[in-house]
């Protein structure tokens, strides 16, 4: 069996596994298919100011449909006053839905109405109170299908 040696630690590849390994990083890599979750936009200035961000679910597939959704939005509370969510009208339609905003966090689950492609859950809007630096991260988010499996999203 023919084996690369690389440079880097002595790290031996047949040229097969090397090339399945090449090809796997490359269709993860390249996938425009994969369901993403985001909030919208990604970078935000601002000063004393009041601003928005969307909560965005991109390409779910028609086949499967989005039965079930769930996320919570971590945000440092001495930075950012949270002064409303709007749900879109996906998120006001559901058949089950809960919103909670506790301490810094805001969680959202909803069920239902079977949604695809790119749609967005709910529009936050802030409020700034001092001058520093937040980055609102997404935390056990979890997509299902309308049948009920899971769907693994990737977190931007």
């Amino acid at each position: 069996m023919d084996t690369w040696e690389n440079n880097f630690g002595g790290i031996t590849l047949s040229k097969e596994r090397l090339l399945i390994l090449l090809l796997y990083l490359c269709f993860f890599c390249f996938s425009s298919g994969e369901v993403v979750v985001e909030l919208y936009p990604k970078n935000v200035t601002v000063s004393g100011e009041f601003f928005n961000l969307d909560l965005v679910v991109k390409n779910i597939p028609s086949d499967t449909k989005c039965g079930g959704f769930e996320a919570k939005v971590k945000y440092d509370s001495n930075l950012l006053s949270l002064t409303n969510i709007q749900l879109s009208d996906i998120g006001k339609n559901a058949d089950l839905k809960d919103v909670n905003v506790s301490n810094g966090w805001i969680s959202l689950l909803w069920f239902s109405n079977n949604p695809y492609g790119n749609f967005t859950i709910a529009t936050l809007t802030f409020k700034a109170l001092d001058e520093g630096n937040d980055t609102l991260t997404l935390k056990n988010t979890v997509v299902s299908s309308a049948e009920g499996y899971h769907i693994e999203p990737l977190i931007l």
